[in-house]
């Protein structure tokens, strides 16, 4: 598979950046979830998925990268990228995201009812009835990970 080649790359990548970097931390992510494969806005798959990546947090930017693998699809390549906003609050630093992908295409991040599917609002994102999908700006894919 073609995304194959870009997990050295992502994990130099990422490992270089922390190198650079000593006020970062770099968490590895791998395990089960269910995931829910979307196209064009309806369901074509909801099952058990693995996934692997990770997740780098710096003062300046958070990288949240994962692979994940689907039985009847090919491998799904997530990227979420962000950067730290001046004058945080409560000494929590906060992110703006600045670019979302998913296999390599620019995407948005959505959010949806469980039972329904149905697009949320971004205010509804910490419910427990609430999936965080990542959706190709075209629409064509998009996963929600429960």
């Amino acid at each position: 598979m073609r995304m194959n080649l870009f997990k050295p790359l992502s994990i130099a990548i990422i490992f270089t950046t922390l190198a650079v970097n000593a006020n970062a931390v770099y968490h590895e992510e791998n395990g089960t979830a269910t995931c829910y494969i979307l196209k064009n806005n309806k369901l074509i798959t909801k099952d058990e998925c693995t996934y692997e990546g990770g997740l780098y947090v710096s003062v300046h930017e958070m990288r949240d990268e994962k692979y994940y693998s689907i039985k009847g699809h090919e491998e799904i390549y997530v990227k979420d990228l962000a950067h730290a906003i001046e004058g945080t609050r409560n000494n929590n630093i906060d992110f703006n995201p600045s670019n979302i992908e998913i296999n390599g295409r620019p995407a948005r991040e959505v959010f949806r009812y469980k039972k329904t599917l149905k697009q949320a609002s971004s205010s509804d994102e910490y419910r427990k009835d609430i999936l965080r999908c990542i959706q190709a700006r075209s629409e064509i894919l998009e996963v929600c990970v429960d």
